[in-house]
């Protein structure tokens, strides 16, 4: 009888054991895919967590260096903070695919300012060519909507051969510009000047100054 007791107790832990290890496979740390928007590891999430999100990188163990412009698949603690952005605590960080080129604004926050700078980053062998005029578009309930340019030929047009700096009359170009988040793009090649390419986008947020 005591050995059947042994047999019984021997069997009940092995399935707790099991039904232990199935729970942890069936509940892994979330995961999201998202683009990385500048050096502080602001990113935009694209699957699995929408828009913009900071990354706290101090506990991760398994962070891939990343570059700006490059997507990523994050792998966090399970929190996301109800800030703005958001942030979350990355636990692993790996790149999917590798940017070609991307553009930085030095501040993803604007009030009220009248120039924006951005940086064109080229991670190819070869020149970029930077093409003119900036597209904005502003953030509506269902996605980016685009915005006019209020003056036509303003932009610029260079080649970009590793890093490049340019100021925009932000508030000039775009005089209707409102309370919002944006994004911005420019269209680049790789191969000749007048052929098309693809874009470069950074997003930003803007409020008017009082």
């Amino acid at each position: 009888m005591n050995a059947l007791k042994k047999i019984v107790l021997c069997l009940a832990l092995l399935l707790m054991g099991c039904s232990q290890t199935v729970t942890e496979q069936n509940n892994p740390m979330p995961t999201f895919q998202a683009q990385v928007l500048n050096e502080d590891l602001l990113v935009n999430g694209l699957e699995g967590t929408e828009g913009l999100i900071s990354v706290n990188t101090s506990e991760c163990n398994d962070c891939a260096e990343v570059q700006v412009g490059d997507i990523v698949e994050i792998t966090y603690d399970g929190t996301i903070a109800e800030s703005y952005p958001a942030q979350v605590n990355g636990l692993s960080m790996k790149v999917i695919e590798e940017a070609e080129a991307a553009l930085m604004i030095d501040n993803w926050f604007y009030q009220g300012e009248d120039e924006m700078t951005l940086t064109f980053f080229n991670y190819t062998d070869k020149p970029i060519y930077l093409l003119a005029i900036p597209v904005l578009e502003i953030w509506e309930e269902d996605g980016f909507v685009p915005m006019e340019t209020q003056i036509a030929g303003c932009g610029v047009r260079d080649i970009v051969e590793d890093e490049y700096t340019i100021t925009l009359p932000l508030t000039e170009m775009f005089p209707d510009l409102n309370d919002g988040h944006y994004r911005i793009s420019f269209n680049i090649s790789k191969e000749q000047e007048d052929s098309t390419g693809f874009d470069v986008s950074a997003e930003f947020d803007y409020q008017k100054a009082f």
